[in-house]
């Protein structure tokens, strides 16, 4: 077996591409929070952000925090399910996902086999 195809190289990818896909959907939520922050500062309907020589820090930092989240949270499983499955298509080489259907009709041939053997 190639050793970029056995079962412990393809979990470790699998494990390495989710760390990176966490890294990147906290990058994305960091980046679209930021932004919906600097979009509430300047536009600061009725001074609830600022005003009259007062920043009200609570109501900002939640404003980023609730785009943060459900953002980081999508991206990340996003980028999970595409780096996962470009690992498993790579491992499998040319073959990519029909080697689940072989060995899935394998198994149910075998399966026939026994069956009808009894």
């Amino acid at each position: 077996m190639h050793k970029y195809t056995s079962r412990s190289a393809i979990q470790h990818r699998a494990i390495q591409a989710c760390l990176f896909s966490l890294f990147l959907g906290v990058v994305t939520g960091l980046v679209v929070g930021g932004i919906m922050m600097s979009i509430a500062w300047e536009h600061n309907p009725q001074g609830e952000f600022h005003g009259y020589g007062t920043i009200h820090w609570g109501h900002w930092f939640l404003l980023g925090f609730l785009w943060f989240i459900p953002t980081c949270v999508v991206a990340t499983l996003l980028y999970a399910c595409f780096a996962v499955g470009t690992v498993f298509v790579i491992s499998r080489g040319r073959r990519g996902f029909s080697y689940l259907c072989e060995e899935s009709q394998h198994q149910e041939h075998e399966k026939k086999r026994k069956l009808d053997g009894i």
